[in-house]
């Protein structure tokens, strides 16, 4: 009950609740019935709130979509569709800029290639 709690929350854009069910011990990268983390809720719908909840949380911030995709570039997408649409680009783009800001990747490949990257510096310090 706690895991659907979550994702009603984070669909709700409801960050209190999320954060609040976060600090109860469930694990940020948990995923609802379609396989979809918060963040990834999170920043297809251009919930910030909900966004900076769960790296607050300290979820993964590159942990894919059942599909493959990063948040960050589902919140790529989601502005262009508004931009194209008419939608709410600043609601997308204020997404976008925390993600980016936050060290996210565009794309699975090279979330791995950072993440490559890190290890070999650990190696190399050693």
């Amino acid at each position: 009950q706690i895991k659907l709690n979550l994702f009603q929350a984070a669909e709700a854009n409801d960050a209190e609740e999320v954060t609040d069910i976060f600090s109860r011990g469930l694990h940020p990268d948990a995923t609802d019935k379609f396989g979809n983390t918060v963040l990834v809720i999170a920043a297809t719908i251009g919930s910030l709130d909900v966004c900076k909840a769960a790296v607050a949380a300290k979820c993964d911030i590159n942990k894919p979509s059942s599909k493959g995709d990063t948040p960050l570039l589902l919140a790529r997408n989601a502005l262009t569709h508004a931009l194209v649409r008419g939608g709410d680009k600043h609601l997308h783009g204020s997404v976008v800029d925390f993600l980016d800001a936050e060290g996210a990747k565009a794309s699975v490949e090279e979330a791995e290639g950072a993440n490559s990257e890190a290890d070999m510096g650990r190696l190399d310090a050693t």
